[in-house]
């Protein structure tokens, strides 16, 4: 049997209403969609656009009972624009009578490209991927508005367009529909230079924690409010072995410290270090000056914090830890930081874990023989931060944490101490040594901290 494509309204029409050539759709979020349709039998199809759907021939064949077929083509085109452009439509095509696959557009305005489809053989898109979603199981790109719910058949779909031997969309109607989604590119010829210097993660990332696509929220919605009370803002003690660091003179340090725009011109990232280590008074007023916990309070929603830098919502999510190597007045091994009493708790047996992160820190700054004195590490309770924002709670940690490294960089230029940032560690071996779960905390950034030579 004929691929036929259907037309029908989505799962955001909640409900067709008829009176006559008067036709209410109810759309949830917006006032209920009425107008009068110019004949009752162009109101016919419009109501068969509900449940299963239609082809735009069997729709037409409908509206055009008993009068001009040539007007209720143009009608009928007219309406599916307008509900296309609304989003309210998607398209599924069937075989042997079975749904193959279903189109669900992600964005007002999607629609499936119209033309002859190319000639030349196509590929499924290398940024195309597939997952469960649900009981469905779903096809998507960050290179196409739209969703492909694959059934049946439509599985066996994916085989056959990852090849890169697949006929031509011309010749297939099936790999045509997916040309005309969007989920193709040519199975040969050089890729363009811009579109290569993509990888797959950077671009789905991309696009799927910005805003563009109307039909996947984003934004502080507090989705699971109901279903979970928020993640505390501070972190219970990790460790029964706290260490009270010397609390600063803030006085002092406003004497001696220099001018925001002086530091910023000076500041460098340092990856050479004295003979003598950073001592536990500097690393103090480090901490002190960076990361430490201001104040907690209450945001109605959630428990909220104050720290001296910026952070989306006040949630402050990401916690300090630090490896440390060689510092005149702290053992070596892993500590985490705690914000509110200005104290580090030292995590037992980590001394060969920490160098570990160090040596890593080392690899990463390509001086494999040089470690840093201290690493810090900042991790991210991903978790308290996803309780209220949706689809993009991962790109604002990260945003945040370059909030915290711009922060470190300046606090360790004014002090006269060597920083660096890291472009990359071991969240592996962070989870191993911490036993924490990824999935509550894992590392996101990493800065070098030692004395300046």
């Amino acid at each position: 049997m004929d691929l036929v494509l259907h037309h029908r309204f989505n799962a955001d029409v909640g409900k067709i209403r008829r009176s006559g050539a008067r036709i209410t759709l109810d759309v949830p979020g917006w006032k209920a969609l009425a107008f009068s349709a110019p004949t009752a039998a162009l109101a016919d199809a419009i109501e068969a656009l509900g449940g299963e759907g239609a082809s735009f021939e069997r729709l037409v064949a409908i509206a055009s009972a008993g009068g001009d077929a040539g007007a209720a083509t143009e009608r009928i085109a007219y309406y599916l624009e307008r509900f296309r452009r609304a989003r309210l439509l998607e398209w599924v095509a069937r075989r042997d009578g079975g749904v193959v696959v279903t189109f669900r557009p992600l964005t007002s305005g999607f629609g499936l490209a119209e033309g002859a489809p190319p000639e030349r053989a196509m590929t499924l898109s290398r940024f195309a991927y597939a997952r469960r979603d649900g009981a469905d199981l779903v096809l998507e790109s960050p290179e196409t508005p739209c969703r492909a719910i694959l059934t049946g058949a439509g599985t066996e779909l994916l085989r056959h367009i990852a090849d890169r031997r697949a006929s031509t969309p011309a010749a297939d109607p099936l790999l045509g529909l997916f040309w005309r989604a969007g989920f193709l590119e040519p199975a040969d010829g050089p890729e363009p230079d811009e579109r290569a210097t993509w990888e797959f993660h950077d671009r789905l990332f991309h696009v799927a924690s910005r805003g563009g696509r109307d039909a996947i929220p984003i934004g502080g919605r507090y989705r699971f409010k109901d279903r979970f009370p928020a993640p505390p803002a501070i972190k219970p003690p990790m460790s029964a072995e706290s260490i009270a660091l010397p609390r600063p003179d803030v006085e002092a340090i406003a004497v001696r410290s220099d001018r925001l725009a002086a530091i910023m011109d000076r500041r460098r990232s340092t990856r050479s270090y004295a003979e003598d280590p950073i001592t536990l008074e500097e690393l103090s007023e480090f901490l002190f000056r960076v990361a430490r916990i201001t104040q907690v309070f209450s945001g109605g929603d959630q428990e909220l914090m104050a720290r001296p830098f910026p952070s989306g919502g006040s949630i402050y999510e990401i916690e300090f830890y630090l490896a440390v190597g060689a510092c005149r007045g702290l053992a070596p091994g892993l500590y985490y930081y705690r914000g509110v009493e200005h104290a580090l708790d030292r995590l037992p047996d980590t001394a060969d874990g920490a160098r570990r992160l160090l040596a890593d820190s080392a690899m990463a700054m390509a001086q494999s023989d040089t470690l840093p004195q201290i690493l810090v590490v900042l991790a991210s309770r991903l978790p308290r931060f996803a309780w209220k924002y949706q689809s993009m709670a991962y790109r604002l940690t990260l945003m945040n944490a370059g909030v915290i490294i711009q922060t470190m960089y300046l606090v360790a230029t004014d002090m006269a101490i060597a920083g660096c940032a890291n472009g990359s560690g071991n969240i592996q071996a962070f989870a191993e040594i911490t036993g924490l779960d990824p999935v509550s905390e894992t590392a996101i950034g990493e800065f070098a901290l030692g004395s300046s030579g």
